[in-house]
């Protein structure tokens, strides 16, 4: 069976392998207690009801997924990236680590953006790097996990960038994902009593069967002046906002989470600014804060990402944790 669903979270294996919960930046262990997260000192173990760091690997670069009692990870080091096995009952310690691929020198962690999928036990990773003056690389390997070598390959490769459906290319999408045979979408509409001083807009929630192109679902989650929109990381739920105007802020209009299966609301979560990421476990809401900050030397402009945890009971964020940007996705 293959892992897949949306950027920047994980899955695990099924069957003989245990599965991973998709968090922000990272993956999550099955208990729902700890999850494994890129940090600028590697990959650090965190437990979830404190935010305290239970281990770190430096050598780790990017959680991938949790199986058995390994949470397996991409290394990236200059020229050369390898995957690697973090034991979870040793604090981190490397129990597996494949063959190193070649890479062109100029690529790093702010250059790089793979895709992976993984089927029993052969893991496909697909990646490209753009950098300066045109620059631009790509590849695809597979990966046996029962042994460490890589092998080139065309079959399989997952997409590091999506397109859009055909029969979502006439719609204004803000979101869509297939699930069992139906196309999910969020669109953006024109909603009621808009005029051309003070427009309103709506999200719906509308789903089309595959096969057939026959729409059997349309569900309103929000109208607001600028509607904002946040995939929830389970891939179960969308996260829906009024943004506010410049005239009239929506800063204090929290989120409302609402089930991408049929619309109806789940919850309600604090707006914490700058949220680029966010899932729901329990009564408590991850999510991770992306700013920019300075402009660096080279020209690139610099961005800081903070891993935070909320009550959604409360609306109390409970505490934070400086973080760093995932580079890969499972597709």
């Amino acid at each position: 069976v293959m892992s897949r669903f949306v950027l920047l979270c994980c899955l695990g294996w099924v069957g003989l392998l245990s599965a991973a919960t998709p968090f922000p930046g990272g993956v999550m262990d099955e208990s729902g207690q700890t999850a494994f997260v890129p940090t600028e000192e590697g990959v650090e173990a965190l437990d979830l009801e404190t935010g305290l760091t239970r281990w770190r690997n430096g050598q780790a670069t990017c959680p991938l997924f949790v199986s058995g009692e390994q949470v397996y990870a991409l290394s990236l080091q200059r020229g050369r990236l390898a995957i690697q096995g973090l034991s979870l009952s040793d604090k981190g310690t490397r129990t597996y680590e494949s063959d190193w691929l070649e890479i062109p020198t100029w690529v790093d962690a702010s250059t790089l953006r793979g895709a992976w999928t993984l089927n029993k036990r052969t893991l496909t990773f697909a990646w490209q790097a753009r950098g300066t003056l045109g620059k631009s690389s790509q590849g695809c390997f597979a990966l046996n996990l029962a042994e460490t070598k890589w092998s080139a390959t065309k079959e399989g490769c997952p997409a590091v960038e999506t397109t859009l459906p055909t029969l979502l290319q006439r719609e204004p999408v803000r979101w869509h994902r297939s699930i069992t045979g139906h196309l999910h979408a969020v669109v953006e509409e024109d909603g009621p009593m808009s005029t051309l001083l003070r427009r309103k807009k709506k999200l719906v929630l509308r789903v089309w069967n595959e096969t057939s192109g026959k729409e059997t679902r349309a569900v309103e989650l929000l109208t607001a002046t600028r509607p904002m929109i946040l995939p929830g990381l389970d891939g179960r739920h969308v996260w829906v906002r009024e943004g506010g105007t410049f005239d009239a802020p929506g800063d204090s209009s929290p989120w409302q989470v609402h089930s991408v299966l049929d619309g109806h609301a789940v919850a309600r979560v604090t707006f914490v600014a700058g949220t680029s990421q966010a899932t729901l476990v329990g009564t408590r809401a991850y999510g991770i804060v992306t700013r920019t900050s300075r402009v660096l030397l080279e020209g690139k402009t610099g961005r800081r990402h903070e891993l935070y945890a909320v009550d959604v009971e409360t609306g109390k964020v409970l505490w934070r944790k400086p973080v760093r940007e995932s580079i890969t996705s499972p597709r």
